[in-house]
């Protein structure tokens, strides 16, 4: 993979580094969009990354942070926070799901079930 960055002239250069990597972990933005150019993973320096789910009409339905992944001792917790909408776009109930698959995954139910 190789990611963009740019310097503060906003010049571009690129850098064939992984997201795993302590430099983007500690020192980095990072952002990963889908191929409809929905953010779906958002890391900011020194955080652990936030993943995002959309629904077919590209409203957020689905997120998770570092907090609700797992908690302090490093026991995974696997929760998400999940928003319903009604007909008109309005988020009506929010609340948090328990679901133990990937970001990923979630994503293939999400858009298999229509559920949210």
């Amino acid at each position: 993979m190789t990611l963009k960055f740019f310097s503060s002239l906003f010049r571009l250069a690129l850098t064939n580094l992984k997201p795993s990597d302590a430099v983007i972990r500690q020192l980095c933005y990072y952002y990963e969009y889908d191929s409809r150019e929905r953010m779906v993973v958002k890391q900011l320096p020194g955080a652990d990354p936030v993943y995002m789910v959309y629904d077919m009409r590209d409203r957020l339905v689905l997120t998770q942070d570092g907090n609700l992944r797992k908690d302090k001792d490093g026991i995974m917790l696997n929760k998400w926070l999940f928003i319903k909408y009604d007909e008109l776009n309005r988020p009506v109930m929010t609340g948090i799901k328990v679901y133990t698959g990937t970001h990923q995954a979630m994503d293939k139910w999400n858009k298999r079930t229509l559920m949210l």
